[in-house]
């Protein structure tokens, strides 16, 4: 095993680190277009931990990754699109344990539907025992999606670790519920869901907000925009919501701009 990457660009800010398991959407390429209709699908870099490392860094951040992904093409393709954004990959670590997770996704009339071809896919078998502590408590946040928790007992560990480390340093925690009722909904998966709740730093995020004038929040239109309308509540931000898979991906792009360009 062996890990890759860039360091990313080291400004005078402690980075925002996000950890998780990277993946390779198939997007229908036409309206309509259901998983099981023959068809073109466009594959794009995908994995929610990455997008936000992908955001921190876009929106003037230092953005890094912590996760796991293999040898084959695809690894190769989602770890290029994340350096090519800036995000630090130095702590990524590529392993002959597995290939790069499938997500197959088609838009229905009650919302977008995933089906999922990652069984123990390389990025869902980080260990707690991968994680660089000294690179972590370095670290200004760090960040991880709750769909991590019913992966595998290998990615459950690492991110109790990650939230253990962030702890002992007193670094910010930034949680993302991210519920995916198709991986498990049972009492169980409940609990680990609070416990990551209850070590998420919400009011320290709220306090960064208005100690770093943010102006507006972003949130896709599948995810629960509660905690984003709270934060906006206490800050006097605006929320946004935006859909980054959008079959009209260039007036995505522009609704995005104009909001931006407004603030």
């Amino acid at each position: 095993m062996e890990k890759g990457g860039n360091s990313g660009n080291i400004g005078a800010r402690k980075p925002i680190l996000a950890l998780g398991e990277l993946l390779v959407d198939l997007v229908p390429g036409r309206e309509g277009m259901r998983i099981e209709d023959a068809g073109p699908v466009v594959k794009t870099a995908s994995g929610s931990a990455g997008i936000f490392a992908c955001a921190a860094t876009l929106l003037g951040g230092r953005g890094g990754f912590i996760g796991k992904v293999g040898r084959d093409s695809l690894s190769r393709m989602v770890a290029g699109t994340l350096r090519g954004q800036g995000v630090d990959l130095s702590r990524l670590i590529v392993s002959d344990e597995g290939q790069m997770g499938l997500a197959f996704l088609e838009y229905l009339p009650e919302g977008r539907n995933y089906q999922y071809y990652r069984k123990n896919s390389v990025g869902s078998l980080l260990r707690a025992s991968e994680l660089d502590a000294e690179y972590i408590s370095g670290a200004y946040a760090v960040h991880f999606p709750g769909m991590l928790l019913e992966l595998t007992e290998e990615m459950r560990g690492a991110c109790e670790r990650l939230v253990e480390i962030a702890r002992e340093k007193g670094i910010l925690v930034s949680f993302d519920p991210n519920i995916r009722r198709e991986l498990s909904a049972d009492a169980a998966a409940r609990a680990r869901l609070l416990w990551a709740v209850r070590h998420a730093d919400l009011k320290s995020l709220i306090n960064s907000c208005k100690k770093e004038k943010v102006r507006i929040i972003f949130v896709q239109p599948e995810f629960d925009r509660r905690n984003a309308d709270l934060i906006a509540q206490q800050t006097g931000t605006r929320v946004v919501a935006i859909n980054p898979l959008s079959y009209d991906w260039e007036e995505e792009m522009m609704n995005t701009t104009r909001a931006l360009v407004k603030e």
